[in-house]
């Protein structure tokens, strides 16, 4: 970062934003409920600019400052440049989740140039292995920006999705929908992507299902990938597999604990969030909002133990009689 730091106040027309900055897509709601909270409390956190005026960081804010009518925004003058910009600009996005995961990854791949080899688009290998998830790149980069290297590596995986996946992860198609891709053998997961384009399969898990028996069945990818899924039940995909190859499978039975759990907690925390920035305050009863808050809490809690190893508590269903959630014997606060 550079020399000095200034703080002050600025006009909001004599800023402008960063064209380079790797978020692509406003969020036009997000501007609006910020504006709310800006006409009650103003700018609490100052953006970041540079010595020319151009935003580094808090673009969103300055948007949201615009809406609600402001002429002047607490400013930090900040001298950075190059990739160091960039970075900070991608490490606030990431930590605030205001990123959509396909501008995340194109982010991503750009800072990674910093460690490839001589050859485009290929990465410095750690010695000891040799698989992408641990390119010496993903372990160095997510330490930079303070992410896990699977975080790293699965967004780069939704750059080979075809054009199509990425536009339906761009409009909220969760990401991990690039897992069931990913099982397909490299030559089939063209047409196994068109199908989940043409919206073929009635749900996520009968995609992942049928995914996951694939990468089990190699020998009946064509016959299988042959098969038209609308408007199919699970049951009903089962039957149409067994028909054409032969055999009966369980889809469901396909998907290992792991993936369950995975897309039940990402679907549970994209709609909980989804909610929240949906709603207001007063649009939730009190009692409920406590039970909610703790009920998150104990899911922290069990989540930590489940970590480490240790015995976790069982969530009691919502009573409007108590909305207290007890932790080891203590009432969670």
């Amino acid at each position: 970062m550079g020399k000095g730091i200034l703080y002050e106040m600025r006009k909001l027309s004599e800023i402008s934003p960063d064209p380079n900055q790797p978020r692509r897509n406003i969020d036009k709601d997000k501007i609006e409920e910020m504006a709310k909270s800006i006409k009650t409390e103003g700018v609490i956190n100052a953006i970041e600019i540079d010595e020319n005026n151009v935003i580094v960081t808090g673009e969103t804010r300055w948007r949201a400052a615009q809406v609600a009518g402001l002429e002047m925004i607490p400013c930090k003058v900040i001298s950075i440049e190059g990739r160091d910009r960039f970075r900070r600009q991608v490490i606030e996005n990431v930590c605030n989740n205001t990123m959509n995961p396909i501008d995340t990854a194109k982010a991503l791949e750009k800072l990674l140039e910093k460690y490839s080899t001589s050859s485009p688009g290929e990465l410095v290998r750690d010695p000891h292995h040799s698989g992408e998830y641990h390119s010496q790149g993903i372990k160095e980069l997510a330490e930079e920006i303070g992410k896990g290297k699977s975080f790293i590596s699965e967004h780069l995986d939704l750059l080979k999705m075809t054009k199509p996946i990425q536009e339906m992860i761009k409009a909220g198609t969760p990401r991990s929908i690039s897992r069931s891709v990913n099982k397909i053998p490299d030559e089939h997961k063209v047409k196994f992507q068109e199908k989940i384009a043409n919206n073929e399969f009635k749900s996520r898990d009968i995609a992942v299902g049928v995914a996951s028996l694939i990468a089990k069945n190699p020998d009946n990818v064509d016959k299988i990938l042959e098969i038209d899924f609308s408007n199919k039940s699970m049951k009903e995909a089962q039957d149409a597999i067994t028909d054409e190859i032969g055999e009966s499978f369980d889809i469901s039975q396909t998907l290992d604990n792991g993936e369950k759990m995975i897309d039940v907690m990402e679907l549970l925390l994209i709609r909980l969030n989804e909610m929240l920035g949906k709603n207001k305050k007063g649009d939730i009863p009190s009692f409920f909002s406590d039970y909610l808050t703790n009920a998150i809490t104990l899911t922290i809690s069990n989540l930590q133990n489940w970590l480490s190893e240790k015995e976790t508590t069982t969530l009691k269903p919502f009573s409007q009689k108590s909305s207290q959630i007890t932790i080891d014997g203590e009432v969670a606060e």
